[in-house]
């Protein structure tokens, strides 16, 4: 499974944590869009994945990765 998140300071990462516990895959794609240098292909898929149905439960996982 992909684990690899990237640096976030802590209220960016909360933030998107609890967006993403509200709206699946926008905290992600918040994440990978304010991250430092260019933006992660990988972390854009996965939050188009949480957009779906059963991505309510991927978004609680990236949420609990993202703190």
């Amino acid at each position: 499974m992909v684990t690899d998140l990237p640096e976030l300071r802590k209220p960016i990462a909360i933030l998107c944590a609890l967006l993403n516990c509200i709206v699946p895959g926008f905290g992600t794609l918040l994440m990978a869009c304010s991250a430092e240098g260019t933006i992660s292909k990988t972390q854009v898929c996965i939050a188009a994945l949480q957009f779906g149905l059963f991505g309510i439960f991927l978004s609680y996982y990236w949420a609990y990765l993202m703190l």
